[in-house]
C-alpha cells in the first residue's frame, strides 16, 4: 500500500536484541540533520504485543520531535493485520486524531509520538478524564474510511459487513486448532468454536451498530494531553468495524489491568451510566440533535448492550492470549492471562445473559 509521505525500506529488518542501536539508524534517515551521538533512545516496557523505542534529540526535554520505532511480535502478522493497520494510521492522521506515520520497514514501523500521558487504573475515573475518552470514542465511531481514504482497497475490516472481532476469532481457533496449547486447563478448540457461534448469535440479536472502533482500549493505549485538555487513543492493530456496544465494553473491562488483573476494579453501575449518557450525548450532537433528547431509556439500553458484549471482549481476549503463548517472544505470561479472561468469561456469563434487552 503506497502511502503519501511515507517513507518505505521494504528489506530493513531491526532486531529486537539490537533495537536501540538499529532503531537510530533508522530515525537517521528520517532526520538526516541529527547526529548520532546527540539522539536519547528512550524504551517503552508497557507493550506486550511489539517492541517500541523512542528516540529524540537530548536537548530536546520536551519531546517536541519524539520519533517512535515499533517492531512487530514475532509472528504477530497471526494476530493483526498490517496493511489494515497502516491505513488506520493514515485515516487517523487525516482526522486529527494522531501523529503522522513517518516510515514503513520489513517487520515494523516509525511513526510521531502523541504528547501527553498513558491513563492508569486510578486517573481513568475522574469524571473530566472520562468525559473526554467518551468524546473521543464518538469521534473514532464517526470515521468513514471510504471518505477518507477514497479509491483504496480497504479490505474486510474497513468495510461495515461483519465485527472484525468474530472474524478473527474464527481465524485464531482455526490456528489454534492446527497449533493446540499444551495447557489441558483451557478450553478445547472445540468447545470455544461451539461457544463463539453462540455468543455471535446471541450478541447480535441486540442491534448494536457497526462502527469504526479500536477494540483494544487499554489503559495504555488512552494519551491524556493536559495542555489541550483531550485523550487521544494510540496503537490501532486491531482497530476495524465493530459492534458500538464492544468498543465500550471492552475499555470497561480494561479498568482492571493488565499486569495484575483485578476485576474488583470494573466500573460500577452507577459510574458506567454516567459514562454512557455522557457519551450518548456527545454521539447526539455529533449527528446533529440536542443532547437533551437522550433519554434514561437510552442510557439503559446501552447499558444492558455493554454488559452483554463484556463478554465478547473477556473471549476475544482469552483466545488472544491462547494464540500469544503460541507465537510471542515477549516476555509476558499469557497462558495465564488467558485463563482469566476466559475465566471471566464464564463467570460473568450467567448473569450477563439474564439481563433483559430493552
Amino acid at each position: 500500500m503506497e502511502l503519501s509521505g511515507v517513507m518505505q525500506f521494504d528489506d530493513l529488518i531491526i532486531h529486537e536484541e539490537n533495537i536501540q542501536e538499529e532503531a537510530v539508524d533508522l530515525v537517521l534517515k528520517l532526520r538526516p540533520q541529527w547526529k548520532k551521538d546527540e539522539i536519547k533512545v528512550t524504551v517503552f516496557t508497557d507493550g506486550i504485543s511489539n517492541k517500541l523505542v523512542g528516540c529524540c534529540l537530548k536537548t530536546d526535554l520536551a519531546k517536541d520531535d519524539l520519533v517512535l520505532v515499533r517492531v512487530y511480535g514475532q509472528n504477530s502478522e497471526l494476530l493483526v493485520d498490517r496493511k489494515a493497520e497502516l491505513k488506520t494510521l493514515a485515516m487517523m492522521h487525516a482526522v486529527g486524531c494522531s501523529e503522522p506515520l513517518y516510515a514503513t520497514f520489513k517487520n515494523g514501523l516509525s511513526y510521531g509520538f502523541v504528547q501527553g500521558h498513558c491513563l492508569h487504573e486510578e486517573n481513568v475515573r475522574d469524571e473530566h478524564i472520562a468525559k473526554l475518552i467518551a468524546r473521543e470514542m464518538v469521534t473514532l465511531h464517526s470515521v468513514n474510511p471510504a471518505e477518507i481514504l477514497p479509491g483504496v482497497d480497504l479490505g474486510e475490516t474497513h468495510t461495515k459487513s461483519r465485527s472484525i472481532v468474530f472474524i478473527k476469532l474464527e481465524r485464531w481457533l482455526e490456528y489454534l486448532k492446527e497449533n493446540p496449547s499444551p495447557d489441558e486447563a483451557l478450553p478445547s478448540v472445540d468447545a470455544l468454536r461451539a461457544e463463539l457461534k453462540m455468543l455471535e448469535k446471541e450478541l447480535l440479536q441486540l442491534n448494536s451498530p457497526l462502527v469504526f472502533s479500536h477494540n483494544d482500549l487499554l489503559l495504555k493505549n488512552i494519551v491524556y494531553n493536559k495542555e489541550k485538555d483531550r485523550t487521544f487513543f494510540i496503537d490501532y492493530e486491531l482497530s476495524g468495524f465493530n459492534h458500538q456496544a464492544y468498543d465500550i465494553a471492552s475499555h470497561f473491562c480494561e479498568y482492571a489491568g493488565v499486569q495484575e488483573v483485578n476485576y474488583d476494579l470494573y466500573p460500577t453501575k452507577e459510574f458506567q451510566l454516567k459514562w454512557l449518557r455522557n457519551f450518548l450525548q456527545y454521539k447526539f450532537e455529533n449527528d446533529g440533535k440536542s443532547k437533551d433528547d437522550v433519554s434514561d431509556l437510552d442510557v439503559e439500553r446501552l447499558f444492558v448492550q455493554v454488559d452483554k458484549f463484556k463478554l465478547a471482549a473477556h473471549f476475544f481476549c482469552g483466545v488472544w492470549g491462547m494464540v500469544q503463548s503460541r507465537v510471542s517472544s515477549i516476555d509476558f505470561n499469557y497462558t495465564e492471562y488467558a485463563h482469566i479472561r476466559l475465566n471471566e468469561y464464564f463467570k460473568q456469563k450467567p448473569a450477563s445473559f439474564a439481563l433483559i434487552s430493552l
